[in-house]
């Protein structure tokens, strides 16, 4: 920004394309600061190689707001016009054009300026693996997918949305982040693999009370839509401390198929096979584990 200065008696010259190219931006330091007598913008080169068609973030902090408004420009693209102090971000996708720049007609001062690839997959679509040192193999996986995990002495935190989170601690079991997430587990059930079978029952050792959401049996020359069942928590009974029910019908079975599921459930074909695929779940908000389960069936032209 120009400076002149008028004494008493003197005349002042000034030439008006020097004074409106003057984009009203002073650098210093780790600050750009704008002052209000020209309108314009500043101009930043990244050092950092960009891809095109890539998305980018501009974040960056107001920190002395005074008047007016500041906003990011990226490829001739501008992001959204601000007027307080607080900090920002834009997204871009880069088009080739390293050109950044910020516009201001306002006082006020930006500072923390940086440039980082735009995350286009959401952190709750991910999922966590636990991997056991000892065992040199992976062991477990969670439906809770934090942004940063840290150890502190024996305590184990992590932290998601800048909120910090201690594990291992929690009264209620399956509760990350404030979300309660069931417990689940899926299984293969393929005993004698070669031969066609017809599940009836099955008995679990376990602790909680849990159920079957899915019964699947993949789609053979026979049943071409496979089957599908289910068991629901008022369907699987406690009875001398371990938890057991009878499998129930094929959803799929096309004689049922226009009728309300609870006919189907009970009224429809029996569930025959080779393997099951089956999910287990407990809802609890105490701890669970299931020590072994037992499948119950007989082969289809006789009986085991």
């Amino acid at each position: 920004m120009s400076t002149i200065n008028i004494s008493y008696g003197q005349t002042a010259y000034i030439d008006p394309q020097i004074e409106y190219a003057d984009s009203g931006w002073v650098i210093d330091g780790a600050y750009a600061t704008h002052y209000p007598c020209f309108a314009g913008t500043m101009d930043y080169i990244p050092s950092v190689p960009l891809e095109v068609g890539v998305e980018y973030d501009i974040t960056y902090v107001i920190d002395n707001y005074i008047s007016g408004s500041v906003k990011s420009i990226f490829g001739g693209v501008s992001g959204t016009s601000h007027t307080s102090n607080d900090e920002f971000t834009d997204t871009f996708e880069y088009t080739g054009n390293d050109a950044l720049q910020f516009y201001s007609d306002g006082a006020l001062r930006i500072k923390l300026l940086s440039i980082t690839q735009h995350q286009t997959v959401s952190i709750n679509n991910a999922t966590t693996f636990a991997f056991h040192e000892r065992a040199n193999r992976w062991v477990e996986n969670y439906s809770w997918a934090p942004e940063v995990m840290m150890n502190f002495g024996k305590r184990f935190f992590t932290m998601l949305n800048g909120e910090l989170w201690e594990h291992d601690v929690n009264p209620i079991a399956g509760q990350f982040y404030g979300t309660k997430y069931p417990a689940q587990i899926d299984i293969v059930v393929n005993p004698e693999f070669s031969n066609d079978k017809l599940f009836y029952n099955l008995s679990i050792d376990a602790l909680g009370n849990w159920y079957l959401p899915s019964i699947v049996i993949p789609p053979s020359n026979q049943f071409p839509n496979g089957m599908f069942s289910k068991l629901k928590k008022n369907n699987v009974k406690l009875i001398d401390g371990k938890l057991w029910a009878a499998l129930l019908s094929d959803l799929n079975d096309p004689n049922f198929i226009s009728k309300p599921e609870a006919e189907a459930i009970f009224n429809a074909r029996k569930l025959q096979g080779a393997v099951l695929l089956v999910r287990l779940q407990c809802d609890d908000d105490k701890a669970s584990d299931i020590s072994s389960i037992d499948f119950y069936y007989t082969h289809v032209n006789r009986v085991q």
